[in-house]
């Protein structure tokens, strides 16, 4: 059976939280985005889930061929926690051959309504996220990938970064000098320059964010 498809394939990916709230990387209610100019980053306190949709007639990811099991769709998942560990995740169909090197491997189960097929993928843990997305179909026809992070793509996508924080910062407040001359129904007096230190114990620390 000879089959011509010309037809490129199409592929969506989008962020959203487990209340179903769309993350958007230029600013939402309850999104704080990193005031950087390049907007590369957004920064979330809970668990986020990137949806990545497929829209190809000839879509055969998981089945079984003379070759082996299908796997032409390459994802995989950068993920770098607070001390700087990198762990690198590839999601693919279980007896596949990877497509990265030095990944894990999550074994995954596509989900198709017709020329749809979809798959979500959760960050849970504290840490930033890096999304790879890889795929050309069964004629060599590279797909256009866009996203809601604004990236528009053909073949490879490789998203901006989403961090997960749900660690309450720390505020620390000392002065010098500690101990006050005297204290009055709770006024403390000095005789010379009272300096206050402020620290902040926070990973993903933005100034303006800072409000004396």
């Amino acid at each position: 059976m000879k089959v011509t498809d010309v037809t490129v394939p199409a592929v969506n990916v989008s962020y959203r939280t487990e209340a179903d709230t769309d993350i958007q990387f230029l600013g939402a209610n309850d999104i704080t985005v990193e005031k950087f100019a390049d907007a590369q980053k957004a920064v979330y306190g809970g668990t986020v889930i990137a949806d990545i949709v497929v829209n190809e007639a000839n879509f055969f990811e998981g089945e079984e061929s003379e070759n082996g099991i299908i796997h032409s769709v390459g994802i995989l998942l950068t993920k770098t926690d607070a001390d700087g560990n990198v762990t690198k995740i590839e999601y693919l169909p279980e007896g596949s051959e990877k497509m990265f090197a030095d990944s894990e491997s999550e074994y995954i189960t596509w989900i198709t309504d017709g020329d749809k097929h979809s798959l979500s993928i959760e960050y849970s843990d504290n840490a930033e996220y890096v999304l790879t997305i890889k795929y050309s179909d069964f004629s060599e026809n590279d797909a256009d990938i866009s996203s809601v992070d604004g990236i528009v793509v053909s073949k490879t996508y490789t998203s901006k970064t989403v961090i997960v924080d749900t660690v309450d910062p720390e505020i620390v407040v000392e002065y010098a000098p500690a101990q006050p001359v005297n204290t009055i129904a709770n006024r403390k007096y000095f005789n010379d320059t009272v300096i206050a230190t402020i620290t902040v114990t926070e990973h993903n620390f933005i100034a303006s964010d800072v409000v004396a």
